[in-house]
């Protein structure tokens, strides 16, 4: 029985360190850009705070250049990232402020 809880609570934690209120982990398996950004969609799912995003998307500013190069080669390589967002903006998408890669 002790057994059995330690695994039960070890996946609950395992589970819990991949996600949060604004941010999420998981692979990038859909882009797209426009003129005010890249936008960004991860396998798993979105953060709580993205809840209503426009069709799932996050977006990427324009403006933060390294961000979305950092964001691109991960996608090119396959290899998981974690995002921080800011929540929904006025345009009506989740905005990423920052991008950590999974070496």
């Amino acid at each position: 029985m002790t057994r059995a809880l330690l695994v039960l609570c070890g996946i609950v934690f395992a589970s819990s360190a991949f996600s949060g209120p604004h941010y999420q982990s998981g692979n990038i398996y859909n882009t797209t850009s426009l003129t005010s950004g890249l936008l960004i969609m991860l396998d798993s799912g979105l953060p709580d705070n993205c809840a209503g995003t426009i069709a799932g998307w996050m977006k990427i500013p324009e403006s933060a250049k390294t961000m979305i190069a950092v964001t691109l080669i991960a996608k090119i390589q396959n290899s998981g990232v974690t995002v921080y967002t800011d929540g929904i903006d006025g345009s009506g998408f989740c905005i990423v402020n920052q991008v950590d890669p999974n070496s």
